[in-house]
This record gives C-alpha cells, structure tokens and sequence, in this order.
C-alpha cells in the first residue's frame, strides 16, 4: 500500500481555505454565524456588507460547501454593484477557494485568474502571492507539476522580495509537496524544514503541521516508517493545541503508512480519521484514501495468513468476507478517486483491485486494470517533468545569486571608485605593457596558425594533384581508343569485318559509359567539398527513396532488387545528398553480383533505438578490405577505378551526419548499414 496515492493533494486550500477549516475547528464557529448573519440582515453599508459575506464564506467552508458557494457568490455580486476592485478580488478568491474545496477545479480556475489580475492591477502583492499559490495548487491537483512549480516559485520570488517571511514560507511548503511527487526527498526536507522554522517562530502551528506532515510523508517514500513517525506525532501536539481535529483526521491517514506489519494498528487509525470526516460530512483526499487503504489492508490480510494471526481476537472477519471487504472498499475508493481526478490514487487504487480481481479468478479484467496503472504511473513519473523542475529552480538560485552579486556591489561601489582613484595611473601602466604582451602573444599564435594552415594547403594541394594525375589517365585512355577507332574506319575501313567492328563498337561504348560514370562521380565529389556549400535538411519518406531507386537504377532481370519498409519510416536529411548515396551503393552492389548464382539485393529501412537505419544487402562476392577502406580513411588511396565512388558515398554521408557501418568478407556477401539520430 503506497502513500504516492494521497501525496499530490494533501494541500486543500493552503491560504485562506485553512482559515476557512480553522473556523470550522472551533466550537464557537456556530455562535459567530449567527452573530455575522444578524449583523448582515441590518447592515446598509455595500462594503462592509462584502466583508460580512466573505466572513460568513470562509465559516460555511468548513462546515457546508454549498451555503458556502452560496454566499461567496453573494458577496462577489454586492462587490461588483458597489464597484469596489478590492472587494471583487477577495471575494473572487474566495469563491475560487470554495469551488476549489468542492472539487470544481476548472470553475475554481476561472475565479482565480480574474482575482489574480485584479490583484495585479491594484498592486496588493499579498493578494497576488495568494493568487500565485492557489493557481499553482489548481494545476498541481491536476498532476501539472511543471505549472505548478513555475506558480509556486513565482510566488515565493513575490514574497521575498516584499519581505513577507509568512508567504514565502507557505511557498516553500508548497515546493517541497511537488518535490515529495516528483521522489527527490532531500530537496523536499529541506524547503519544508525552512517553512517549518518561519511557521514554529510564528506559532502558526496548522501550517507548522502540514509542514511537518511533508517531512514525514518524504520518510514514508523511502520506507522509514520509524522516521516517518517523529514528525507526524509532533504535528498531533500542535494541533491538540489548537483542536484541530481535521488537521489530526489528515496525520491519522499518514500515520496508517507507518504500520505495514500492523494491520490492527492501521484499522484503528483509519478508524479514528474516518470518524471525524463522517462528522463533518466532507469527502476529501484523505477519506478516499481511507477507503482505498482499508481495502488494500483486507486483501493483505486475505492473502497473508501471519499478518492475520496478529489481529486481536475481536476482529471475526472470515477469509471470504475480507476478500468481500476488500472488493468493496477499492470499487468504491477507484470510483471516487476517479470523480476526483486523483490519478496517483486512482494508480494505487488499480494496483491493489489488480490482486483482488487475481483472487476472484477474473484475470482478464485484472489485467486491465494493472495496465491502466502502469499507464497512468508512466505519465505521471517522467523524467522529463523532474527534469524541466530541476532546471527551473537552477535557475531561480541562478538568479537569487546575482541577486545577491548585485546588492554586493552597490555596497562596495564607492569603495571601488576611490580605490580606482589612487591606482588609475599604475592601473593605466600596467593595461598598456598588457596590451602589448597580449598583442605579441596573438601575433605568436597567427604566425603558428597561418604557418599550419600553410603546410595543410601544401598537403591537400599534393593530394589534388596527384589524383588528377590519375584521373586525366583514366579519362586519356578510352578518349584515345575513340579517337583510334575512328581514324581506322575513316583511312582504312578494310581492315575491319562486321565482327570486329562490332566488337571494337561495344568495347568503345563500355569505355564511354565508364568515362560518363567517372565524370558525374568526379562533379558530384567536387560538389561535396565546396565550402559554402550546406545540406538543406527536411524530413522525407524513405518508400519515395525506394522509388526512386526503382525508377533509376539500371535493370538485369537475373537480379533480384527488394524493397522493405514496413513501418513506413521517415528520416530528417538532405534528400538529394541520400538519393545519391542510395544510388551509388546500389549501382555498385549490381555490379558486384554480374558473375554471382542467385543474384539477390534487399534494401530495408527500420527504426531501432530512436534512430533511422537504412541497410542495403547483397549475396555477392563482398568487398575487398583496401576497398572498404575509403568509407571510413580519408587518406585512403584514391582512383577512379578502386573506390572514388566509396570516397562520394564518405563525403557525402559525413555531411549529412549519417553513420556507415560496414559487414563483409570475402564470399559471403555485404552488409551495409545507414544509421541516422
């Protein structure tokens, strides 16, 4: 049984909704409404009337919800016919409060944000630190921890900054809430122990509790029960002190954790916190959550016969009726949960009928719910959301730090002048000698720069030039055979029969193709090392590369070319730059398999480990080693005949950051793999 189920909304109505349930506390609450609604029924005055009605509000929260919308739209009514800003904004915020306790969250937000503005404009900062808290409180019900955390921290900014210790201390409070939801318990300790210090100095000791009920709840996630236990019976003596019963209703719920091995113990306490909800009428979190738990303790005791040889002799419950108990008080508690938008109970809640439904033998049914509780635990606990909140309060101690640089430095500012003053001439001496130490230093480094940058130029310069040695030799030889072949047909065209002229025609076609092949590889690897010259990235289905290929390689029927893309995968990439890699692996795999049985090619595209991967495989004789080699060596040997078409496929796969992988050996084929992030 987990306490990650009532941790998200253990905070109600932190600002003027605990007054609200302070009121209800106090036995005299009864006796002050009668004296406020007597005061009303005679009073003629339009503000002190919205006063009077605000009063009455925060009184009937704790008692009756809905006398207490009642009034609250009331007093927003006669504050709007008066037209009194401040009026319109208190009594806005504490009919949001009301709606809030009701579970009418969205309505709640509405009135919030028109308290908020209104708050703004007049410029009542403690009005708007409330506003801050209240609407972070709506989106942290509503599992937005993110929102909530940016609220709270905006607040507590307010506060410090209009040196307001109570307010900054209920947002620390509120921080370490949403840092108990998100598992960093340290972080949590520390603001509610802060918020703890400022409330115990203030003897506010219903905030002091609830600070202290964090502290505890953070003990129970890390499975110290004993921890966990010190601070939640501390917050029973404070709010003995002050008869708080429904602050003790809460602790009870809390304390219920702390007994696992217990059950005796954790019935009793559910007990005692269930009979004073059950007085006043109120379903909040903590009575569903003694529902879902008394539930979730039935079916331990059902399935675990130690934990039931340890219940009194009193306790009569048979097998069969626990498990009965236990069907009834988790349907009740998921349905409720789920009225209430409480996905983290609603998540604990699956978990426990999950073993309830095993023990009935409807496994279809508890197979469903155990997913559901995964599903919502997933969206609940990414780490993207502790991320984003860990980011975001770096930065507010980022910005409290230069905050505090700033204040430092208007302090010592006329200090630093005159001290400027006496040392401006040596200062003056000593920039000048800087200056031209620095000047020397970076004149050093140029020449060692531009002397580097030299003898690279001299290096590419030999390579250039020694590839198109070889390239003007490869491109000489078919030219001079054209040219041979046509001077013999035109001096002495005896000399050739019909076979050869044939034969000399094919060898002569074969060398031009070669020379046409040689040049578009030469033009699209001069394209490639132009400088300025930049991939232009869009996404672009891989089935239109396919296509491509199919439309524009050459065709052999003795080859058999397939395709596979079953998940229809897109990739983000430069797509003239891919066709051509495409194309230049493919035309050489057909090549390779000319004088290969069973000639067969696949291309495949999948997604594997968030990356794109495009592999192309031949049956083929494979890839000699000092071939492979120009993939990866750009000092690889160069020339037209033995890998100029693996330099393209290098250059132009560095360019689009596209990794190659290459599988080979010899008689057993290749493997080629295009891997994009």
């Amino acid at each position: 049984m987990g306490v990650k189920n009532f941790i998200s909304l253990f905070l109600l109505l932190i600002l003027s909704g605990t007054e609200a349930l302070v009121h209800a506390w106090q036995n005299q609450a009864q006796g002050q409404l009668d004296s406020l609604l007597l005061r009303l029924n005679h009073e003629e005055n339009d503000t002190i009337r919205v006063d009077l009605l605000n009063q009455i509000t925060r009184i009937y929260a704790g008692i009756d919800l809905i006398k207490a919308k009642e009034y609250a739209i009331a007093a927003v009514s006669q504050a709007e016919q008066a037209d009194w800003p401040i009026g319109i904004a208190t009594s806005e915020q504490y009919l949001g409060n009301v709606l809030m306790e009701s579970g009418q969250r969205q309505e709640a937000l509405s009135h919030f944000g028109k308290a908020y503005d209104l708050f703004v404009e007049l410029g009542d900062a403690e009005g708007e630190i409330s506003m801050l808290y209240n609407l972070g409180n709506i989106h942290q019900h509503e599992n937005r921890y993110t929102e909530a955390f940016d609220f709270f921290m905006k607040g507590m900014d307010l506060a410090e900054k209009n040196n307001h210790p109570s307010l900054q201390a209920k947002g620390a409070y509120l921080v370490s809430a949403i840092f108990v939801q998100q598992h960093n318990f340290e972080k949590a300790r520390v603001y509610a122990g802060n918020a703890a210090s400022i409330f115990r100095k203030e003897k506010n000791y219903t905030e002091l509790a609830n600070s202290l009920e964090i502290i505890g709840v953070s003990h129970l996630l890390e499975k110290d029960a004993e921890q966990a236990k010190k601070p939640f019976l501390e917050a029973i003596q404070y709010l003995d002190t002050i008869g708080n019963d429904f602050g003790k209703a809460k602790i009870y719920t809390q304390l219920v954790e702390c007994y696992n091995n217990e059950p005796a113990v954790q019935l009793a306490y559910i007990e005692k916190s269930q009979e004073i909800w059950e007085r006043s009428n109120l379903t909040t979190i903590y009575t569903i959550s003694n529902i879902g738990n008394r539930g979730t303790i039935y079916i331990n005791l059902y399935q675990n016969d130690s934990l039931r040889n340890k219940m009194p002799p009193r306790f009569t419950m048979s097998k069969a009726e626990l498990l009965k108990a236990a069907d009834s008080d988790l349907k009740q508690g998921i349905s409720l949960a789920k009225e209430s938008g409480n996905r983290e109970q609603l998540m604990q809640f699956y978990r426990a009928y999950y073993r309830v439904l095993e023990e009935q033998g409807r496994y279809k049914e508890a197979i469903e719910i155990l997913n559901s509780s995964h599903q919502i635990s997933d969206s609940l606990f990414s780490q993207e959301n502790k991320n984003r909140i860990a980011a975001m309060e770096s930065q507010r101690e980022i910005d409290l730090r230069d905050k505090q640089l700033a204040i430092n430095e208007l302090q010592l500012s006329n200090a630093r002048r005159t001290r400027l003053a006496l040392i401006g001439g040596a200062a003056l001496l000593f920039v000048i000698g800087g200056l031209l130490l620095y000047q020397n230093v970076q004149r050093r480094r140029t020449n060692a720069a531009l002397l580097a940058l030299n003898n690279k130029l001299d290096e590419a310069n030999k390579v250039k030039t020694r590839f198109f040695g070889i390239l003007s030799h490869d491109l000489r030889g078919p030219v001079a055979n054209l040219i041979h072949f046509l001077h013999l047909q035109k001096n002495a065209p005896d000399l050739l029969d019909d076979s050869s002229t044939e034969l000399y025609q094919q060898k002569l076609t074969d060398s031009a193709e070669n020379v046409l092949e040689t040049m578009e590889t030469v033009l699209l690897w001069s394209k490639s090392q132009m400088e300025r010259f930049t991939p232009q990235k869009k996404m672009v289905q891989v089935s239109s590369l396919f296509e491509y290929l199919r439309n524009n390689i050459p065709t052999d029927p003795a080859i058999v070319v397939s395709y596979s893309n079953p998940e229809a995968v897109s990739v983000h990439t430069d797509e003239d730059y891919l066709k051509t890699i495409l194309y230049n692996l493919t035309v050489n795999a057909l090549k390779a398999l000319k004088n290969t049985p069973d000639p067969q090619l696949e291309w495949k595209a999948v997604r594997q480990d968030n990356k794109v991967q495009l592999s192309i495989t031949d049956n083929g004789p494979g890839i000699l080693r000092e071939q492979a080699d120009a993939l990866y060596n750009k000092e690889a040997a160069i020339g037209t005949k033995s890998g100029l078409g693996l330099h393209i496929i290098r250059d132009l796969a560095d360019a689009i950051q596209c990794c190659i992988v290459l599988d080979t050996g010899q008689n057993k084929g290749t493997l080629i793999t295009l891997s994009f992030s």
